[in-house]
């Protein structure tokens, strides 16, 4: 049986309930965590601020987290950094969170994944960050990365973890998105695209590879085209919704409801919870509080709307957009 096939028979029906609950009843539940849970990386993309060296929880502090996270109804967790790979704990990790029934997703650029691959065959499916061909990848993350993140997918699909990409539409690669999709229709996976923020991720900088307003606007409407054709109907991730709302970023329409600090919660590397990776958010800490006491102390505030591929997609769902829903169950992505 697929890891997706048992996201679909075991998650769904508690999605349902938390969500009922959620609505009717105005509770929380964390029933989806993205949690940051190191900051230390192996790459300097541009886009982002790169590795940070400072304190992060123990393995026994994880653990314990991840059994109150059970409890508290966490059905999926997203694992990310950083690089979630340059803790020698993550299969530990995976291993636990999979004995609680807990659906891992782990986000990574790849460039570990070979030789730790046998580690993770307990995730439940892999991010994998990938930019465009050798030049463009290399262009944005530094030399020698392409093959790293190459040789990483392919151990993935070696061991049969699931595995789809990620792709960070920017100035290097606006003008040839094919090439990431020639590169899953040669590895038949399946990819997202999303935006680079305005910012560096984690820092006040403006962000080097952003595209200018009309450039983002033609690389969205290539896209959906892309999307509307046979081949690549199921490998775009990105449901038509989705890509429409992301055309008018970064001043998106505000969605009539969204799922976090209600249903989706972020965490960091220190054990501290906030609504979600928006910036200026204020944080309640798990090791203080309990993870169930933070969730009820996590402040709701009001963004400018989703730049996140996978989150806009979630919270599209929520919103009971027909065709998200149908896209969900066409493209299986979790």
């Amino acid at each position: 049986m697929s890891t997706n096939s048992r996201f679909k028979k075991d998650k769904i029906p508690s999605f349902l309930k938390a969500y009922s609950r959620v609505k009717l009843l105005k509770q929380r539940i964390p029933f989806m965590v993205s949690w940051e849970i190191t900051r230390r990386c192996n790459s300097k993309c541009l886009y982002c601020i790169g590795n940070v060296e400072e304190p992060e929880l123990s393995t026994k502090q994880v653990l314990e987290v991840i059994r109150k996270m059970a409890v508290a109804g966490t059905k999926i967790i997203s694992l990310t950094g950083g690089e979630p790979l340059m803790r020698s704990d993550i299969g530990q990790v995976i291993d636990f969170a999979a004995r609680k029934n807990i659906f891992i997703k782990l986000a990574t650029n790849g460039f570990l994944l070979k030789e730790r691959i046998k580690e993770l065959t307990n995730a439940s499916i892999i991010q994998l960050s990938l930019d465009g061909d050798r030049e463009i990848t290399e262009n944005i993350r530094g030399r020698e990365t392409f093959g790293k993140t190459i040789q990483g997918l392919q151990a993935a699909i070696k061991y049969r973890v699931p595995i789809y990409l990620n792709t960070v539409v920017s100035k290097f690669n606006h003008s040839s998105l094919h090439e990431v999709l020639d590169i899953c229709d040669k590895y038949k996976v399946k990819t997202f695209f999303q935006p680079a923020r305005l910012e560096v991720l984690r820092d006040s900088r403006k962000n080097p590879v952003c595209l200018s307003p009309e450039e983002h606007k033609t690389s969205i409407k290539k896209l959906i085209q892309y999307k509307k054709s046979k081949k690549f109907a199921k490998t775009i991730l990105n449901s038509f919704s989705g890509l429409s709302y992301l055309y008018e970023w970064p001043k998106p329409s505000p969605l009539a409801w969204c799922s976090a600090a209600k249903l989706t919660f972020r965490l960091n590397n220190q054990g501290r919870l906030c609504a979600c990776p928006a910036e200026n958010v204020t944080y309640a800490d798990v090791l203080q509080s309990g993870f169930s006491g933070a969730v009820e102390k996590v402040e709701t505030f009001k963004c400018d709307g989703c730049w996140c591929a996978s989150q806009l997609e979630f919270n599209l769902v929520m919103n009971f957009k027909l065709e998200a829903i149908k896209n969900f169950f066409m493209c299986k992505f979790l």
